[in-house]
């Protein structure tokens, strides 16, 4: 859980969402994964966010502008490490299997 201006959103993943972070990006998701020692570049970053951000108030997805926003503000509240370390841990919780 990310904590962003008084909300509480997460990352919900599933091999659906790494086919369209891997579409938009053009990229192997795992090859990104492994080629700056797990740090993101900010268009994972980003693209991450738009596709699997999930605001758990309210319990439904974020999208679009909306997410990117919540990206923005997540890096000026607590930088890019904690926010990368983030991303990378609902990877690992919620596809665990691409590790094994």
């Amino acid at each position: 859980m990310l904590l962003v201006n008084e909300m509480n959103y997460d990352l919900k993943l599933n091999t659906g969402k790494v086919k369209q972070i891997e579409h938009v990006l053009g990229i192997s998701f795992m090859a990104e994964l492994r080629k700056n020692g797990g740090m993101s570049s900010f268009g994972f970053l980003e693209t991450s966010f738009a596709v699997a951000l999930h605001d758990i108030d309210e319990d439904k997805p974020v999208k679009g502008k909306k997410a990117t926003d919540v990206l923005n503000e997540a890096l000026s509240e607590h930088g890019w490490a904690e926010v990368n370390a983030f991303v990378m841990t609902c990877i690992e919780r919620d596809l665990g299997f691409l590790f094994q």
